[in-house]
Parts: C-alpha cells; sequence; structure tokens
C-alpha cells in the first residue's frame, strides 16, 4: 500500500495517496516510508504541521536517511522553526555530503541563523559541485532574509 500511496503522490493524486498511506500505517505502525510519503502527501495538503510530525516519525524510526533529514528541515523552514530545520539540515549534510539541494538549503538556514561565514563555505560546496556536473559556468546564488 505504501507503494500505491507514493504512486498516487508522484502523480499529484493526494487525497487518494493520503488514503493509501492511511491504511498502510493502520496496518503496519513503524514503516519509516510510509510516514515520509505520508509527510509528503500533507506538504502538498497544506497541512504543514502534520507532515513535519510524519517525517519526524519517519526520522525516529530510520534516522540514517538524508532525503527524509533534508524534507523534515524544508518543512521546518517553511514553518519558521529555523533552529529545527537547522539541526534536521545539518544531519542530511552529514548523511549525504554531496546532496546539492541539501547543501543550499542548508546554506539558507545558516545565513538566517547569522551564520554567514558557514553559508558561504556550503554556497561554495554546492558550487563546486555544480561546476563537475554542468558543463561550463553555472551560477549558483543563496540569499537570505
Amino acid at each position: 500500500m505504501v507503494n500505491l500511496g507514493k504512486l498516487f503522490n508522484d502523480s499529484k493524486q493526494w487525497a487518494v495517496a493520503l488514503g493509501y498511506l492511511e491504511k498502510a500505517l493502520a496496518l503496519e505502525r513503524e514503516l519509516p516510508e510510509a510516514h515520509f510519503e505520508l509527510g509528503e502527501c500533507l506538504r502538498e495538503m497544506d497541512r504543514g504541521e502534520e507532515a513535519i510530525f510524519a517525517c519526524k516519525r519517519s526520522v525516529m524510526l530510520d534516522p540514517f536517511q538524508a532525503k527524509v533529514h533534508h524534507r523534515l528541515g524544508e518543512l521546518l523552514k517553511e514553518k519558521l522553526y529555523h533552529d529545527q530545520a537547522l539541526t534536521s539540515l545539518e544531519e542530511a549534510a552529514k548523511l549525504d555530503p554531496e546532496d546539492l539541494d541539501i547543501a543550499r538549503d542548508l546554506a539558507v538556514v545558516l545565513g538566517i541563523a547569522g551564520r554567514q561565514e558557514e553559508a558561504l563555505d556550503y554556497t561554495g560546496l554546492a558550487s563546486q559541485f555544480l561546476e563537475m556536473y554542468a558543463e561550463g559556468g553555472v551560477g549558483f546564488y543563496v540569499g537570505w532574509a
């Protein structure tokens, strides 16, 4: 059922996805991927606090998934919980130090937290990775409020 939930999430049929994911979790509460997909679904349905809870549950069940820490960090940042977002994004970066999206999002939250030097380090890291994967120079910008 988790796979069906993911399939419907991917096809943007969130109400249907939600039904499958809730059924999967009713049968087995300890499925980290189901909690992650539930968080994705709830995020798209503008149910941010519930999405955060689902992602936190996924992290508790499987703390070694960078994508879950990353998504949790994004959700927390959207709700302006910057300290918590920073913790999640730093963990994501430890788990997958070459992920460009994680580096970019971490740089933004570090900047918001007033840690501009570290933010610039992650911006530089992301830029180096972009240069490795792109043909020619690709500009990379990270701004913070």
